[in-house]
């Protein structure tokens, strides 16, 4: 009998530690579905694909991919499943917002063909598990020429955009976007995520650091770091400047040494010229504290033959000055009635054979000045209502008389000849302010265009392109809602054509591309 209350008992805490056990693993489950999410079953897109009125086979070389949030969540590539001429986009679904790397329902989706955004617009994601059929078409060429502007796609950062650069950083034969924000995000041509490095991202440019042909990232940071990486990421150098908001105004190779050189700016008063190793080749005090972004340089010609490039420079000592670029001292001055909005490199103007140079100040009007001499060449006098230093950009010659042409930026544009300042024919669109402004061939013309980014707010931070040969309206894009302070152009689609990326504060980058070409 005693036994047998032995054995009963020893059953009895055999089965509570049982249930112990048991309860363990359901409370361990319980905590891993509060912190990981379980993925759901893939959404499926399929159906036929056309490319310029060519309907895709599993033969063609053609790649079909989905991005959300302007991360590519999937790709296929025609014929990856045998025995279909369909595509088919299998979606990753998670139902935690938090995971971005899938998809929840009811995301906007964007599709492409060849990096070519569809003509059907954006798709809704459905149900998890749900398939759905949804032929698709895009064209390299425009099937709606009434259609002025396409957004390729947009990418969310977690902060305003302070820049943005283009350029293959990674030696794949495609440019990637790189955005200036809480940290600076390199983006493929789908606007989908290729790496994120660094902090509070304020300027980003490019450059070839270590001689190797492969453009690597230079970039500042807020509170004064200037950061080299490689294009995969790699940290090749990192400097620490005694300011807390630096600027990367260019990357040359000033000496012909194979490696460029990078000038920084900084609001300590001063400018940098760093090697291509992150050692300080010398530094040039301008004597008054100045905002960056009231900064400017550009590279220019050897203008005192020693065999290396030289520079000029502005801030808000209401003066330009050219450096040596051998030692930064000071080759002439030329004196201005306020700071500098831009300063170009804007070829020979007067015929010496060496560089001259535009600038626009505080006071809304552009000067040409020599670069050899530090001589002023022309003024052009604006209405002098402009919210700023007027910004400036070379056009190409549009009236055909062997120099280049000036495009000038204020809250009108103009397009000035660039022998003798006279305009050539001007813009009034009430642009209120025009905060950047880049040329480039928007519609593979050959001939340069305009791009400007605004300044302000809704409805006033807008993006504009102008034809480069009368001024007119070719597109506007409105999204934007707050000031653009970065733009850049480059055909990052390979379709002939330049596309915009725009980096507004609104914390959002933009890629849009011209559709419409009526004058060829």
């Amino acid at each position: 009998m005693r036994d047998k209350r032995k054995m009963n008992s020893e059953n009895t805490k055999m089965e509570v530690r049982h249930v112990a056990i048991a309860l363990a693993i359901a409370i361990l489950c319980f905590c891993i579905g509060m912190v990981t999410a379980i993925p759901q079953q893939d959404y499926t897109l399929h159906g036929t694909a056309t490319f310029d009125d060519t309907v895709l086979t599993a033969q063609d070389d053609a790649v079909i991919s989905l991005a959300v949030d302007g991360l590519e969540l999937v790709s296929y590539k025609m014929g990856d499943i045998p025995g279909t001429n369909n595509y088919v986009l299998k979606v990753p679904m998670d139902s935690d917002t938090s995971v971005t790397t899938a998809a929840q329902e009811g995301d906007t989706a964007y599709i492409f063909i060849n990096g070519v955004t569809i003509n059907e617009g954006p798709q809704i994601i459905g149900a998890p598990g749900a398939t759905a059929q949804i032929d698709i078409s895009a064209s390299v060429e425009p099937i709606q020429p009434k259609t002025a502007v396409n957004e390729l796609w947009r990418y969310k950062t977690n902060r305003g955009v302070d820049d943005v650069a283009i350029a293959d950083i990674d030696n794949d034969g495609e440019l990637e976007v790189l955005v200036a924000s809480d940290q600076l995000y390199v983006l493929n041509k789908s606007g989908g995520k290729k790496l994120a490095v660094g902090q509070n991202i304020v300027s980003v440019e490019t450059g070839d650091l270590v001689e190797n042909g492969i453009k690597d990232i230079i970039t500042a940071e807020y509170g004064g770091n200037i950061c080299a990486y490689t294009g995969i990421g790699l940290e090749l150098w990192n400097l620490t400047l005694t300011t807390d908001y630096p600027k990367v105004i260019t990357a040359f190779d000033l000496n012909n040494d194979g490696t460029d050189e990078v000038l920084v700016a900084s609001r300590e008063c001063k400018f940098y010229l760093i090697s291509g190793d992150g050692s300080i080749w010398w530094s040039y005090p301008i004597g008054v504290w100045s905002d960056t972004n009231s900064m400017a340089g550009a590279v220019i010609a050897d203008i005192n033959n020693d065999n290396v490039l030289d520079i000029v420079v502005g801030g808000r000592a209401s003066k330009i000055t050219a450096l040596c670029g051998a030692n930064g001292i000071v080759i002439w001055d030329f004196m201005v009635p306020g700071w500098v909005g831009g300063i170009l490199n804007a070829g020979d103007l007067n015929g010496d054979g060496y560089d001259d140079v535009v600038v626009g100040s505080w006071d809304t009007d552009v000067y040409a000045i020599s670069g050899t001499t530090g001589k002023l060449l022309w003024e052009f006098v604006t209405p002098g209502h402009g919210h700023a230093p007027a910004s400036v950009g070379i056009l190409g010659d549009i009236n055909s008389d062997g120099t280049q042409d000036i495009a000038v930026g204020l809250d009108d544009v103009y397009a000035l000849d660039g022998t003798t300042g006279h305009q050539i024919w001007t813009s009034t669109d009430s642009f209120r302010g025009i905060d950047k402004l880049v040329t480039t061939d928007l519609n593979a013309d050959g001939n340069l265009d305009l791009c400007i980014g605004t300044n302000g707010c809704d409805p006033y931070a807008n993006v504009y392109a102008l034809d480069g040969h009368n001024g007119s309206t070719l597109w506007s894009f409105l999204d934007p809602k707050y000031t653009v302070c970065g733009l850049t152009a480059g055909d990052i689609n390979k379709n002939g054509k330049n596309d915009i990326i725009a980096g507004s504060q609104d914390s959002y980058v933009y890629a849009l591309t011209t559709l419409s070409d009526d004058r060829k």
